[in-house]
């Protein structure tokens, strides 16, 4: 009897494995397709009015972090944008530069985002 039931428990462990394993199987494929790839840009400007642009960089939908296309010249004043590849949502975020990192600030009342160098490149 000793051998029947250790079977048994040997059967209910695989069959709980199994059973895991696919949910977690489906989890992470659920979670693959709703998430959204992001353009992310940031446009920087000469001083903390944030009115004249005077470089950029972009890492467009779905490339890796540091694949990035630049121009002009990195200041530590930006405004960095997120825009959905599926939604075409966006999201602003105006950024000083602390020493150590870009920390968020207030947008400054002359910021216009208008006067940006660089938009996404479906916009």
């Amino acid at each position: 009897m000793h051998l029947s039931t250790t079977r048994k428990e040997s059967s209910v462990t695989r069959q709980r494995i199994v059973l895991i394993s696919g949910v977690l199987l489906l989890l992470f494929a659920t979670n693959s397709v709703y998430s959204e790839q992001y353009d992310i840009i940031n446009n920087y400007y000469s001083d903390s009015s944030m009115v004249t642009a005077v470089g950029w960089e972009e890492r467009y939908c779905g490339n890796p972090p540091g694949d990035l296309d630049t121009d002009g010249t990195i200041t530590a004043y930006r405004d960095r944008t997120f825009w959905g590849c599926e939604s075409h949502s966006q999201s602003v975020d105006c950024q000083q530069w602390n020493g150590t990192t870009f920390e968020s600030v207030t947008c400054p009342s002359t910021f216009n985002p208008d006067n940006r160098l660089r938009y996404p490149s479906w916009y």
